[in-house]
């Protein structure tokens, strides 16, 4: 048996850097990004920072493990094994240029934090935590994805890949989506899980 679905891919980037998101982004939420960060910038500077030592990603981790906690209590973060495992990933893989963890300040407050791997120039967003407490309603997760789309292009990666999932806010980054087959041998999947 063979079943077809859709899963979003990537988001292809190009060069030049200015004007990236008129070319990748819908028109409305193009909008709808410079909107909130004009409001977030009322509140302070907005930087993003790539961490650059492991002091840094481990403290970058603990907050996305906060953020997250805040919002879901059964988080994947929770879970130490989950935590250290992601956190061994991002550690190691630094220096090679395997991993990447995101940092979106305002005013030198930690208000999003990413994660994700990078391999043969495809940077495959895994791990998101943003301040919802303090940012309310400025969308930070939203904005730290773009800063961290804008910072692939600058780095030159060729695809910033939001990977599973088919969450609303992917189809607003301009993904497309990509057959994906599910090939089963044998009998029926619901025959051979009767017994």
């Amino acid at each position: 048996t063979t079943r077809r679905v859709a899963t979003p891919e990537g988001i292809e980037l190009t060069l030049p850097l200015e004007g990236w998101q008129e070319r990748l982004l819908k028109p409305e939420f193009a909008r709808y990004l410079r909107s909130k960060r004009k409001r977030l910038a009322a509140k302070g500077p907005i930087t993003l920072e790539a961490a650059s030592s492991p002091a840094q990603i481990r403290t970058a981790f603990q907050c996305m493990r906060d953020f997250r906690r805040h919002r879901w209590a059964d988080d994947i973060l929770a879970d130490q094994n989950h935590f250290e495992f992601y956190l061994d990933v991002a550690v190691a893989g630094h220096d090679s240029g395997f991993a990447r963890t995101y940092v979106l300040s305002v005013g030198g407050k930690a208000a999003a934090l990413l994660f994700g791997v990078c391999h043969k120039g495809r940077f495959c967003f895994l791990l998101l935590g943003f301040d919802n407490r303090n940012f309310r309603n400025h969308s930070t997760g939203l904005l730290g994805l773009e800063s961290a789309i804008e910072d692939s292009i600058r780095r030159g990666d060729a695809v910033f890949d939001l990977t599973i999932g088919d969450e609303a806010y992917k189809q607003d980054f301009a993904t497309r989506s990509v057959p994906m087959s599910v090939v089963w041998f044998g009998g029926k999947p619901l025959t051979a899980l009767a017994p």
